[in-house]
């Protein structure tokens, strides 16, 4: 027989991985075509944020909602799900190529570190 414990412990693993899983799949359904994520309400949500929270954090120079949602995306990807990296490089990949094409860089590293400060500032705990 198996334990009420063992049975609990074993169906929140299960439930922790499902929604690890539908938070990658989701993310890559609200990835546009072009490689990049728009600001609102469904990624913020995703992300555990508001559309505003991430909008506060954006720094000045970026005046593209777009861009700093897309790093924002990026960072909570590579910091918050790096064991996952096989399932979500491929869209970091084309977004990182979106920043870099869309907006003549040939680094978004100094962008991309910007968001992961911004996410560690406000999602200390998680």
């Amino acid at each position: 027989l198996v334990s009420a414990t063992a049975f609990h412990k074993c169906a929140a693993a299960e439930e922790e991985v499902t929604q690890t899983t539908d938070t990658v799949v989701r993310l890559a359904e609200l990835q546009d075509f072009g490689g990049f994520w728009n600001m609102d309400k469904k990624l913020s949500e995703l992300l555990n944020l508001t559309t505003g929270q991430m909008s506060s954090t954006r720094p000045s120079e970026v005046k593209d909602d777009r861009m700093w949602a897309t790093a924002l995306v990026i960072a909570y990807l590579q910091v918050r799900m790096p064991d996952r990296r096989e399932e979500w490089e491929m869209m970091v990949q084309k977004a990182t190529d979106w920043l870099q094409m869309e907006h003549n860089w040939t680094d978004a590293s100094p962008l991309l570190g910007d968001a992961e400060k911004a996410l560690a500032k406000l999602l200390p705990s998680q």
